[in-house]
């Protein structure tokens, strides 16, 4: 997706990335050797009940400072949502004076070899995948009761999600409705809303949808982003984007919009989180 400096792999690396937009963030931090925060679904429902989420993500991150840890990112800075997780913890090691040189955004495509989780689930005796199950019917309703035009006028159907991990780590839940000029990825976890959005022939390119819109509208450099958090943005931000996907989602204009991102992207690290703070 992006071209970057690679990246030694080495224990004393962490991977930190928006899980929403970078489900293989796990499967990228084995390829780097790499430490990474991915409590598994019953272990978060647990830190979620006992309000102690955040204190688990500081605890890591602060540890990984102590080590003087190289942050690799799996997710551009810019592409993050703000507000969000990943938001915070990027603003977490910035207060805590982590410098530019401690971060190195990751060159993808990386070889992945995915693999079983059930060692994972047998060191903790929890059956995260029932669980899981559990926050993809939920998701999936939520779906059926705000997107059901998707479904109504634009031939939308549920299909099977590729390249996602399962179960996914956190409390994480995602969605891909295939339409009939692009595809869908929706993510509900750690009380986050998130979508990508992907061409029919380049299904496997996923965009954050409120860059790809912000892409849209501006030629070059960072224009206005628009911002959503509930199902009723996300409705809105849908109809802008299916009024204008034959156009948008062509293979002509996709590449169009894909080189703008990839160029913000590129962008070196400190210059994306100023460009970030300032929006």
């Amino acid at each position: 997706m992006h071209s970057y400096h690679p990246i030694i792999a080495s224990h004393a690396n962490v991977v930190l990335g928006s899980y929403d937009q970078n489900p293989e963030c796990v499967e990228v931090a084995k390829a780097l050797k790499a430490h990474v925060f991915s409590p598994p679904q019953r272990l978060w429902k647990f830190l979620t009940t006992s309000s102690e989420t955040w204190t688990a993500t500081q605890a890591f991150l602060d540890t990984s400072i102590r080590g003087r840890s190289l942050f690799c990112l799996a997710t551009p800075p810019l592409a993050t949502l703000p507000g969000g997780s990943y938001w915070a913890e990027l603003q977490y090691l910035m207060r805590k004076e982590v410098t530019p040189d401690q971060f190195q955004l990751i060159r993808f495509p990386l070889r992945i070899e995915r693999q079983s989780s059930s060692k994972f689930l047998s060191l903790f005796g929890w059956d995260n995948r029932r669980l899981a199950r559990k926050q993809y019917q939920r998701l999936t309703q939520e779906i059926d009761q705000n997107l059901r035009f998707l479904f109504k006028d634009y031939q939308g159907e549920i299909v099977l999600n590729r390249s996602i991990p399962f179960p996914p780590a956190f409390d994480y839940a995602f969605v891909t409705i295939a339409t009939h000029v692009l595809r869908l990825r929706i993510a509900q976890g750690r009380g986050e809303l998130s979508v990508c959005v992907a061409p029919l022939h380049a299904p496997d390119d996923w965009q954050e949808l409120s860059m790809v819109l912000m892409a849209m509208n501006t030629p070059e450099g960072i224009g206005q982003r628009p911002r959503y958090a509930f199902w009723h943005d996300v409705v809105q931000l849908l109809q802008t984007l299916m009024n204008v996907a034959n156009e948008a989602m062509s293979e002509k204009r996709w590449i169009v919009i894909t080189e703008r991102l990839n160029r913000l992207y590129a962008l070196p690290f400190k210059e994306q989180w100023e460009t970030l703070s300032k929006i």
